[in-house]
């Protein structure tokens, strides 16, 4: 009856503003599972970072103990699995993720280990969204070590778990991104190796320019504070790291190409006490070059590294010459349903 006794003017205002009321109310977004299934191989040519001397030392069979290897290089079989389930109403939208990770060596099987991370995402702002995530990588194994608690020299397996918290909140401008993030890392050593468990505070972040799907240019730095239990040895260390990320997808083809560049500046913080560790600085650089071809929801893929760390000890030359090393790393992989890779995932 209302309505009827409104001019038809006032009646088309009125129906107008309900619908705007409406469309600005929240709309529930149906929520989404995606997932996606990798195999990769890599072929690591120092599966251990031995430095040259090293590498000699086991070739010739002079030290069977120190050196209790099948080989020094190794092919790694690659598996990952991952899902993403998204959910939320329009303009407020999260997101909760899964991914594992499990790499199998096919000489050295000791060397062999896995991951999960877990993470959740939510929209905060029309332009920022924040996430967490949580990582465990039980039982790595760095290399076989002297054990601190033998008197005969006899060599054990280090192995230490990895337990790394993130957060961080994404800031899209236009075609800029800015990305602000803390870390928290444990490292958690077996007991025979309680003298390097380690806690570090990972602060940094990274910028992102993309004015276009075809084009990506990515920097990254984060400064890291890592405190051992020590006192001898204590590997606690102080660090700089910047990365540069290059990401090129050509408009009407099926390829993208990708180059990278990173380095970490250390330097160490035992006292004199500690020559091994004293003084020390460690320049570790990585460069990659990597390229992708996509059938459909397939990427095929391929990968190479090159790495390696500069040692500097004003206490001792051969530190140097121990810890110094060179890695080269070539991969082959294909990814089932992968998430784009411009957007972010």
């Amino acid at each position: 009856m209302l309505l009827r006794r409104l001019p038809s003017k006032s009646t088309s205002s009125l129906l107008a503003a309900l619908l705007s009321i409406a469309a600005a109310g929240p709309v529930v977004s149906p929520p989404v599972l995606t997932g996606y299934f990798d195999v990769a191989f890599t072929y690591d040519d120092n599966l251990f970072r031995y430095s040259a001397a090293d590498l000699e030392a086991f070739r010739l069979g002079s030290e069977p103990k120190r050196f209790p290897i099948r080989t020094s290089d190794d092919l790694d079989v690659v598996i990952g699995v991952g899902c993403t389930y998204r959910f939320g109403t329009a303009g407020r939208r999260g997101l909760a993720t899964l991914r594992t990770r499990m790499h199998q060596y096919v000489s050295n099987w000791e060397k062999s280990y896995g991951l999960l991370e877990v993470g959740v995402g939510q929209r905060i702002t029309r332009l920022a969204t924040a996430r967490a995530s949580f990582l465990w990588m039980p039982g790595y194994l760095v290399r076989y070590y002297r054990n601190p608690a033998s008197g005969v020299g006899d060599y054990v397996a280090c192995r230490y778990t990895e337990y790394l918290a993130n957060a961080k909140v994404e800031l899209k401008l236009g075609c800029f991104e800015v990305v602000p993030s803390y870390r928290h890392e444990w490292d958690d050593y077996l007991p025979a190796f309680d003298c390097y468990d380690t806690r570090a505070h990972r602060f940094g972040g990274s910028a992102a320019f993309q004015p276009s799907h075809q084009f990506r240019f990515q920097a990254e730095y984060e400064r890291k504070l890592a405190r051992a239990r020590g006192s001898k040895p204590d590997i606690s260390y102080n660090q700089h790291e910047l990365g540069l990320v290059l990401a090129v997808r050509p408009e009407r083809t099926r390829f993208d190409f990708e180059a990278s560049y990173n380095v970490e500046l250390r330097t160490y913080t035992a006292g004199p006490a500690d020559p091994a560790h004293a003084g020390r600085e460690d320049d570790i650089e990585n460069v990659a070059v990597g390229a992708g071809y996509r059938l459909g929801r397939t990427r095929l893929s391929f990968r190479y590294e090159l790495e390696w760390r500069d040692v500097w000890s004003p206490y001792s030359e051969k530190i140097e010459d121990v810890k110094q090393y060179r890695q080269n790393r070539l991969t082959l992989g294909v990814r089932m349903n992968p998430t784009d890779l411009f957007s972010g995932g």
